[in-house]
C-alpha cells in the first residue's frame, strides 16, 4: 500500500503545474486513482471527497491525510454539518448521520437517475434533480432535512437533461440544462421560467454557483463562463477564451472565484479571477481533469479529478492564515448555543458580524472586552462567516452551528 501511495504522489507531483504567485495550489496524497467526483468541506479541517465506484474519503486535518470511511456517494455531495450530508448513490439518493461512516436511502425513484444534483440552502429545505431514460428532468424536493422527499416538477423538452442545482433561499433557485437553458424559481419550486444564455441554445451548462444572492456565475462547455448580477434575470457571457471544457466553477465572493475541467485525457483547466470574471488567469495546469472545487474560505481550498487527484489551494508561506488567527480566535467549533471570541488586542474596538453562507447578516453587534461570549442558539444549523473589524483590520472566519 505504501508503494502505491507514493506512485501516486509522484504522479500527482509531475502531472500539475504550480503558477507563480503568493497562493497555490498544491497536491494532496489521495491514496487512491479512482475518479473524483465531488468534494465538500464543513470546516477548515473537515472535508470529504467520493469517487464514481462510490468509495468516500474523508479528511480531519485539512488534507494533509485522506482516508475511505465509508462506501456508497458517487457524487453531488452536500454536507449540513461534519455528520449529516447527502450523496448520489448508485440508484438512491444518500444520506449519512455519522460522517460519512454509514449511508442509507432517503430517495429513489426506480424510472429515474438518482439526483446528480443537490443544494441546500438551509437545514431543513433542500432540492435535487434527476432524470429518467425517457428524458423526462424532475426536481424533487425536503422540507424536513432531507427526511422525507418529493417530485415538485417535471420538464421535458427534447433530450434536454438537468446537470446542476443551485438554491439562493429556500425559495429562489436555479437549474441548469445541457442545451442552454437556466429553470428560475422564486416560489420554492411550484413555478419555473425558463431562460436561455444562448439563443442558438448550442450551449451546455455543467456548473452553478451564487456567491452572492444577486451575483451568479455558470461554467459551461466550450463557451466558458457566464454571469449574472441581477438574480438570474440576465445573463452575460464574459469575454474571455478558456481551454475546454469547464466542468466546476466556484466564488469565494463576488469577485474572486475559480473554474475548472479539462478534456478528460490529457489536460487541466483551472483559472482564477480576482475581478468577477472580467479577466481570469491561470492557477494550475497538468494532466488530470477536475470535476469539483469546493472552497471553505478565501484560503484554503480543494480541487479534485481524475486518477485521485486532489489539490489544496493554500497560502505559499502560511503567513496569511496565521494572520487570520492572530487577530481573533474562536471556540467552539463547531458551536451549539453559545460561541466564544477571543481578541489577541485586549484593549481592541471591534464590530461583529456573523454572515450566513449566502452573504445575509444574521448577527451585529459592538465589543470593547478581549473576551466575548455570543448566543447562537437563534441560528439554524449550518456553515457562517464571522467577521471582525477593529480599527485596522478586517478579519473572517468560518464556524459551523450545530
Amino acid at each position: 500500500m505504501k508503494n502505491k501511495t507514493a506512485i501516486i504522489f509522484i504522479i500527482c507531483l509531475l502531472s500539475v503545474r504550480l503558477v507563480n504567485g503568493q497562493n497555490q495550489w498544491v497536491s494532496q496524497v489521495s491514496g487512491t486513482s479512482s475518479f473524483l467526483t465531488s468534494v465538500y468541506f464543513v470546516t477548515a479541517d473537515t472535508g470529504y471527497t467520493c469517487s464514481q465506484a462510490g468509495s468516500l474519503l474523508k479528511t480531519v486535518n485539512g488534507g494533509t491525510n485522506w482516508n475511505q470511511v465509508g462506501t456508497g456517494p458517487e457524487g453531488a455531495l452536500w454536507f449540513l454539518n461534519s455528520q449529516k450530508g447527502f450523496g448520489q448513490g448508485e440508484t438512491d439518493l444518500l444520506v449519512t448521520q455519522n460522517g460519512g461512516t454509514t449511508w442509507t436511502s432517503c430517495f429513489s425513484n426506480p424510472n429515474a437517475t438518482p439526483p446528480v444534483g443537490i443544494s441546500f440552502p438551509n437545514q431543513t429545505t433542500g432540492y435535487g434533480i434527476t432524470w429518467s431514460t425517457g428524458l423526462d428532468n424532475y426536481v424533487i424536493k425536503t422540507n424536513n432535512g432531507g427526511l422525507s422527499w418529493d417530485t415538485i416538477y417535471r420538464y421535458s423538452y427534447g433530450a434536454t437533461l438537468f446537470t446542476a442545482v443551485f438554491f439562493t433561499s429556500p425559495l429562489k433557485g436555479y437549474v441548469t440544462t445541457d442545451y442552454g437553458t437556466i429553470l428560475k424559481t422564486t416560489n420554492g419550486g411550484a413555478s419555473w421560467i425558463p431562460m436561455s444564455v444562448d439563443s442558438a441554445n448550442t450551449v451546455s451548462i455543467y456548473s452553478i454557483y451564487f456567491p452572492t444572492p444577486d451575483t451568479g456565475f455558470v461554467a459551461t462547455d466550450i463557451h466558458g463562463v457566464y454571469r449574472t448580477t441581477d438574480g438570474g434575470d440576465t445573463w452575460n457571457h464574459l469575454s474571455f477564451s478558456f481551454p475546454p471544457t469547464l466542468v466546476t466553477v466556484f466564488f469565494t465572493d463576488a469577485n474572486h472565484g475559480f473554474v475548472g475541467g479539462g478534456d478528460g485525457f490529457s489536460s487541466m483547466t483551472l483559472y482564477r479571477t480576482n475581478d468577477g470574471g472580467n479577466s481570469w488567469t491561470q492557477s494550475a495546469s497538468g494532466v488530470q481533469t477536475l470535476n469539483s472545487i469546493f472552497f471553505i474560505d478565501s484560503v484554503p481550498g480543494y480541487a479534485v479529478g481524475t486518477n485521485g487527484t486532489i489539490l489544496k489551494y493554500t497560502n505559499a508561506t502560511g503567513i496569511e492564515d496565521k494572520k487570520q488567527t492572530e487577530i481573533f480566535s474562536i471556540y467552539p467549533n463547531p458551536a451549539n448555543d453559545l460561541l466564544n471570541i477571543q481578541l489577541s488586542e485586549p484593549n481592541a474596538k471591534a464590530e461583529i458580524k456573523i454572515y450566513d453562507q449566502f452573504g445575509q447578516i444574521e448577527s451585529f453587534l459592538n465589543v470593547s472586552t478581549p473576551q466575548t461570549e455570543i448566543d447562537i442558539s437563534n441560528l439554524t444549523n449550518g456553515i457562517y462567516i464571522i467577521e471582525l473589524k477593529t480599527e485596522n483590520t478586517i478579519s473572517r472566519q468560518k464556524f459551523v452551528k450545530e
